[in-house]
């Protein structure tokens, strides 16, 4: 009989582990479907910052030069590019790092499939880690149904198709609140190794990542039998996790220590740039449940953060603790979006699935699987709707054929201020010329770019202006970094 129960049990896990993989591969599908969505041209700004930056990092220069993203995501993509220009030298299709550069400037789709891909891949693997959470958290079914649920929020997908560090972060972040739970199961040196060096890596994908000592103190405190605050607070575990801390931070994001004054005026800077007025606690609330992931698994997750504020377990306090801190610091923020609050949607996933398999627990398996279906139905479609939508031609490109195809090689293009949203045209080489040589005079980063995009030779090209306006939140922004389509001003 001892037997058979270990023969059951283990084809138990096995159904457990294929159920995981399909759920792994239908998140994984849904965030690859139309990642070449608007390429060449790209409109989301924080992509061309990311990208740029790593492929900078093939001039030998491996300090970012900006801080608010970290550096570890962008050192990641450099090793793939190098991997992608080794590849393709050894084929014959580069003859030169020149050449490579030059290919970039022509046409960045490869370079931007690559990044969107890597982001689409951390994204699907952000469900696995989401599936350990929840089994840990309140066993098999809490777990599955918390991957199934961010398997299909909306914004998750939706930032999982981006070459940006949102989707990075939301991965690191979830694997250190992981390895900060464990410790309620596991106090040994190895395991706050394990959490710091996660906890470092988070640091190094983007500042809001800070929180993550959040579940990393919360399960030091309450892991183990009750003794003395003082004795937790020298313990020697909790240091040594610490150190791990700084050295994973230090390895993946080098340059925040070596250009510190740089690094801590950014900081000051983000932080005085995003400060509210007011809480913007019930924005959030309210686009979480309609929006961010569609209603109404939206509720749910919402639901399951209040209910689980005040509980006895250790466990799921210290995911509700998290996602409270993540919510209350994004209400502080000027500018509601979902960037801000990405990180936070794997923790909603498993409050929400442990409130739902809380309230069926005495529905049989198969009435619970129905409900779980009905409530990705919206979600599901949200997605669906917006993969389609971008795997069709996008209409900056459309606008830039009718122009190339109606306009006169060389006329005068005024375009409006917004940014990188517009059709990307291609700059007369007398523009360019005078952007090279005023980036060189004040010392721009962007003059390396402006200075390869003078050795591509369009044949269509036009006299860009634009009308008289700051180009970023920050006074340098368009000027140094976003590498945003150059144009001239005119009052």
């Amino acid at each position: 009989m001892a037997q058979n129960r270990k023969t059951e049990n283990r084809n138990t896990d096995t159904n457990h582990w294929q159920v995981v993989l399909l759920i792994f591969l239908l998140a994984l599908s849904l965030r690859i479907w139309g990642i070449s969505f608007g390429l060449p041209g790209v409109d989301h700004g924080d992509e061309t910052e990311v990208v740029n930056h790593a492929v900078r990092f093939g001039s030998g220069d491996f300090n970012p030069h900006r801080f608010q993203y970290g550096s570890l995501v962008q050192y990641i993509l450099f090793f793939f590019y190098s991997l992608y220009y080794a590849i393709g030298y050894l084929l014959g299709y580069f003859s030169s790092t020149h050449q490579f550069a030059l290919g970039f400037i022509s046409d960045p789709s490869s370079f931007y499939l690559i990044a969107r891909g890597f982001s689409a891949l951390l994204g699907a693997a952000t469900v696995y880690v989401t599936y350990l959470i929840g089994l840990r958290v309140g066993g098999v079914k809490v777990g599955i149904c918390g991957a199934l649920f961010l398997a299909v929020s909306y914004q998750h997908a939706v930032h999982s198709h981006y070459a940006t560090v949102d989707t990075a972060l939301t991965l690191f972040f979830a694997l250190a609140t992981y390895q900060s739970l464990m410790l309620l199961f596991d106090n040994r040196p190895s395991r706050y190794c394990k959490a710091g060096l996660a906890i470092g890596f988070t640091l190094a994908t983007k500042l809001n990542g800070i929180f993550v000592l959040v579940p990393f103190a919360a399960a030091h405190f309450l892991s183990g039998e009750k003794i003395e605050l003082s004795k937790k607070i020298v313990s020697q575990k909790l240091w040594l996790g610490l150190v791990m801390v700084f050295a994973g931070h230090f390895v993946a994001s080098p340059f925040f220590y070596l250009d510190l004054s740089s690094a801590l005026s950014e900081v000051a800077f983000l932080r005085s740039m995003h400060a509210a007025s007011e809480l913007n606690l019930w924005p959030y609330l309210r686009t979480l449940a309609n929006d961010y992931w569609g209603i109404p698994l939206g509720l749910l997750c919402v639901a399951g953060l209040f209910r689980y504020l005040i509980t006895t377990d250790k466990r799921i306090g210290v995911v509700s603790l998290t996602t409270l801190t993540i919510l209350f610091f994004a209400s502080l923020h000027r500018y509601v979006e979902a960037k801000y609050i990405l990180y936070a949607l794997p923790l909603f996933a498993v409050l929400g699935s442990r409130l739902l398999v809380g309230l069926c627990q005495r529905l049989k398996t198969p009435y619970l699987v129905l409900i779980v279906l009905g409530l990705m139905i919206h979600p599901a479609y949200l997605i669906v709707s917006w993969n389609f939508e971008r795997s069709q031609k996008s209409i900056t490109l459309e606008s830039k054929e009718w122009i190339e195809q109606n306009i006169p090689v060389n006329a005068k293009v005024l375009l409006d201020n917004v940014g990188n949203g517009g059709p990307k045209l291609h700059n007369s080489p007398s523009n360019l010329m005078n952007q090279y040589q005023r980036a060189r005079k004040h010392n721009l980063l962007k003059a390396e770019y402006l200075k390869l995009q003078l050795e591509i030779s369009p044949e269509v090209f036009y006299n860009i202006t634009q009308v008289d306006s700051s180009g970023g939140f920050r006074e340098d922004d368009y000027m140094r970094y976003r590498l945003w389509q150059d144009t001239e001003e005119i009052g």
